[in-house]
């Protein structure tokens, strides 16, 4: 019914959100063939719409939020800017990681091609808060590239380990001039 009503909308932008609200609310109820069908007419309604690719990010991050994984990951391959498809690896691994799948939240981290200074430090944080022991070790390599990321990554392990928050703030400081702060400019 909801779906149906979406129809008189004459707006795409609006038309899309609404459809991936039904999307997200019938998946949460356990209308999963309803979910997609709403994901998909979301879908649908974006193309040719200037800035679509922002949009299509919300449709895999409302997909992945509810744990439609591949179906957010095929929402993600749509996406044509570098950007908007690193940030929906983002959120697909960030999801995964609240759903409890540990390893494929890191594995999807090799998917995060841009802004990976903001990204990571995201993922690594969920996969903390989400009780993982293990699979956020594989982030903190490419977390310390950066004095942003490796900043948040120790604010991150100084919680999870307050007896060594000192010398964690010391390394910080010991590393900070070595840094760069922003994610490296292709040549």
């Amino acid at each position: 019914m909801a779906r149906e009503n979406a129809a008189y909308i004459s707006e795409k932008d609006l038309k899309a959100k609404v459809l991936l609200d039904i999307g997200a609310a019938l998946t949460r109820c356990g209308e999963i063939a309803g979910g997609q069908a709403s994901f998909l007419a979301a879908y649908k309604e974006l193309r040719g719409v200037p800035g679509m690719d922002g949009r299509l990010l919300e449709v895999a991050d409302a997909q992945a939020r509810v744990g439609e994984f591949n179906r957010a990951w095929q929402t993600a391959e749509s996406i044509r800017s570098e950007e908007c498809q690193s940030e929906a690896a983002a959120a697909i691994s960030i999801a995964l990681a609240k759903a409890g799948s540990y390893g494929a939240a890191a594995d999807t981290c090799d998917n995060i091609r841009k802004g990976r200074n903001l990204h990571l430090p995201r993922v690594f944080e969920a996969l903390v808060s989400a009780g993982d022991r293990q699979e956020w070790k594989r982030l903190l390599i490419p977390c310390a590239y950066y004095l942003d990321s490796a900043r948040r990554v120790c604010a991150v392990l100084a919680k999870l380990h307050p007896e060594r928050a000192t010398e964690i703030g010391r390394a910080v400081i010991e590393l900070t001039p070595q840094l760069p702060t922003t994610e490296p400019h292709a040549s």
